[in-house]
């Protein structure tokens, strides 16, 4: 990978990919044609594992292009917001499809969303249809009762996903049975006006508060779909757990129509249904999330029951993992290219990654996450001064894709530095051989006695105890040192040990301002969002609010 640098400044190889000039929706649906009689997708009808059903690409067309007809014949217009809230699902994508056929600008919401973060989401993006899975039904009711829109003037149109139109007659809404009623024949997808054009919502992940609306173009999207192909081994099959709520998801969906891969969209990571899925479909590569790679061990003991020889990559992100645990996680699986990756939803794609000529020769740095992809300018710079950094020195990663980002959806906000660069939030550094390394976000860092403290350092240590399942670190405030390092701590079941005994190990391996002199508190579980990251900040102000004053 030819990766150059001057100034401190990072550069990935030129760009080799174009996006097509008609755009997503035009390249789908061109796509469905040349592909026509491959799998398309492989998704649940239900929520059992038996009941997953494939799709071609031509089946996917006709019931794509049914829906475009019927939202047109229904006044939707070109910029009109359409939500998707449902589980991955046989119909999950086809309404994501059918606006980019369209010019409507998709969005989707995932269903284990909070009411509050739901009914603030459609607030912001105020839709005018949105299809909902029948599971999650009363969260979309509830979420528009907090949003106030059905008071309003938009007063959006819900459309029910699942049985329910199949089995029931007297159904208060639409069903997405109706949408394909009518005849695809003669329908031709809209060319964009503009490849910088917003054609989805995605949003920020709420980890540390409410998300944030994120515009995407078509040109950012189809880069960064082409990105994700260069960093899998073998896309043949490709496996994902994420929602099209999730970044991720949303490029595997629209890579597959890159290549005519096949992508199979499950929904909870449970190792043995893993390894069926694996075997039945003859998987080749997955996205998964990092957490994810602390339950290798079982896939390793039940390769021997299974064959799952057929994977042979996995691109992890969504967090940082240590080293040590990475090296675990290839030693389980052998046969299998296992990476982490690095990217935002801000520029849907990967920012940083490995590709497979790169392996071999990095394989001594198990915690980097690769150098700059294709047209990725990055760099480091020292958060309180903008000072540019140089190797081995930490501070914030600040990067510029080589799509124009458009920023978020109804909010101005000041996210990028004098030359341009985005300000990821995230604090990290390059290595010699320009490998990058993500250690943590700026928010969750805290200062002890003057000295930062970068809490997923001290969560890597705290992980190596053979006890602890998860783990958040965190700043007590205090008047004199201005924080003390603290951890709240979920125990693995059947473990039964005393916080001091956490405490006492932690003190062993690292330098004196990191030992846990807040403390260690143990809780059953650890609030999540979404996609499984740890909600840091609910975290600390549960723990907080317990504590004396």
């Amino acid at each position: 990978m030819s990766v150059t640098i001057s100034n401190n400044i990072i550069k990935g190889p030129p760009v080799t990919a174009q996006c097509p000039k008609e755009g997503l929706g035009c390249m789908i649906f061109a796509a469905c044609t040349k592909y026509a009689k491959k799998i398309c997708h492989i998704s649940p009808c239900g929520n059992e594992l038996e009941n997953f059903k494939s799709e071609t690409f031509e089946s996917f067309k006709d019931r794509s292009s049914r829906v475009a007809k019927e939202l047109i014949r229904r006044g939707v217009k070109p910029k009109d917001v359409i939500v998707n809230c449902c589980p991955n699902h046989y119909d999950s994508a086809i309404t994501t499809a059918a606006c980019l056929y369209i010019g409507a600008i998709s969005s989707t919401l995932d269903p284990t969303l909070s009411h509050r973060e739901c009914g603030h989401l459609l607030k912001l993006i105020e839709p005018k249809f949105i299809f909902v899975h029948e599971d999650a039904l009363e969260l979309i009711e509830e979420s528009l009762k907090i949003s106030g829109l059905n008071e309003s003037d938009i007063h959006p149109q819900i459309v029910i996903q699942g049985s329910t139109g199949d089995n029931k007659k007297n159904v208060k809404y639409d069903t997405f049975k109706t949408f394909l009623q009518n005849d695809a024949k003669g329908f031709k997808p809209r060319k964009a006006e503009n490849l910088d054009e917003n054609c989805l919502i995605m949003f920020s992940s709420g980890s540390t508060g409410l998300s944030k609306g994120i515009c995407v173009s078509h040109k950012s999207f189809f880069l960064g779909a082409h990105s994700l192909l260069e960093l899998l081994d073998d896309t043949t099959c490709i496996l994902h757990y994420s929602t099209l709520y999730w970044v991720s998801a949303i490029m595997i969906f629209i890579a597959t129509f890159i290549n005519g891969s096949c992508r199979l969209a499950a929904r909870s990571f449970i190792p043995e249904d893993t390894c069926k899925l694996i075997q039945k479909h003859n998987i080749t590569s997955a996205f998964m999330a990092t957490p994810m790679a602390y339950q290798f061990e079982t896939l390793k003991q039940l390769s021997k029951k299974y064959n799952i020889s057929s994977l042979k990559s996995i691109l992890l992100g969504g967090g940082p993992l240590s080293a040590e645990q990475m090296v675990k996680a290839r030693e389980c699986l052998p046969h299998c290219s296992i990476f982490l990756g690095y990217g935002m939803t801000e520029v849907a794609s990967c920012v940083v990654g490995y590709l497979p000529q790169d392996r071999k020769d990095f394989l001594q740095y198990p915690s980097s996450c690769g150098r700059p992809m294709r047209g990725m300018q990055l760099k480091i710079v020292d958060p309180e001064s903008n000072k540019l950094l140089g190797p081995d020195e930490m501070g914030e990663i600040l990067f510029k894709p080589p799509s124009k980002l458009l920023g978020y959806y109804k909010k101005t906000e000041d996210s990028y530095d004098a030359d341009g660069f985005f300000k990821s939030g995230d604090i990290g550094y390059f290595n010699q051989h320009f490998l990058i390394y993500v250690c943590d976000r700026i928010k969750d860092m805290f200062k002890y006695m003057s000295w930062h403290i970068v809490p997923a350092a001290v969560e890597a240590v705290i992980k190596e105890h053979p006890a602890v399942q998860e783990c958040v670190v965190f700043g007590i405030p205090s008047e004199i040192a201005e924080n003390l390092p603290a951890a709240a701590v979920v125990l693995k079941p059947g473990c039964n040990i005393k916080e001091s005994d956490i405490e006492d190990f932690v003190a062993e391996l690292v330098v004196d301002r990191e030992k846990l002199r807040g403390g260690v508190y143990f809780v059953e579980n650890m609030p999540k969002t979404p996609s499984g990251k740890i909600q840091r900040r609910k975290v600390k102000d549960m723990l907080l609010k317990c504590m004396p004053r």
